[in-house]
């Protein structure tokens, strides 16, 4: 995986707030992707409402493709589908970015780009510890929550109150994630 090179960068998170209409005073907290059980999405759930019940001024941000078995939380933001082209708004308007996966065949081997994205952005990440957001997290072991452990999640989300930009390790680029690809192949 890569990050796209045309677009994907920090800007200025009050204006990415106001282009996406949403408050500039709140602690958001992201999740973009299948709102689905599959997913785990119920551990961020309750992890943010606890957080919430210290802080109110704490809101999750959803969106992606909504199961229809989930309800979503009352504190919760629902924006639908992002348009490609916006994701970098978004990703910008967030404290956190979170990463929800269940381990197992799908989780392990999935790579997701908008944690490649988010960490583009220098934005705060948070992801489930699968074999996958192990290996992209490696350097920063202290975003990694075990799945099912919903305690640690509501203290990495408690711990980004306060937006403060991460210095994240390079992304490889496209060629050389190709290059990579031909060297494990050859």
């Amino acid at each position: 995986m890569a990050v796209d090179p045309d677009g994907v960068e920090p800007l200025n998170c009050k204006r990415c707030r106001t282009d996406l209409r949403l408050p500039r005073d709140r602690v958001f907290i992201g999740y973009p992707g299948a709102i689905s059980h599959t997913r785990g999405i119920d551990q961020l759930f309750s992890a943010t409402e606890e957080a919430r019940g210290i802080d109110e001024r704490i809101v999750l941000i959803l969106s992606g493709r909504l199961d229809k078995s989930v309800n979503l939380p009352h504190h919760a933001i629902y924006l639908g589908h992002i348009p490609a082209e916006q994701l970098t708004k978004l990703y910008n308007a967030l404290d956190m970015l979170v990463v929800m996966n269940i381990p197992g065949t799908f989780g392990n081997n999935s790579f997701p780009i908008k944690l490649y994205e988010a960490m583009a952005c220098r934005v705060a990440v948070a992801a489930i510890a699968t074999k996958s957001t192990r290996e992209i997290l490696q350097h920063f072991p202290d975003r990694l929550v075990e799945f099912g452990d919903h305690n640690s999640m509501k203290r990495l989300i408690l711990e980004e109150r306060s937006k403060i930009a991460v210095n994240y390790p390079r992304t490889p680029t496209w060629d050389e994630s190709g290059d990579t690809l031909v060297n494990l192949l050859t």
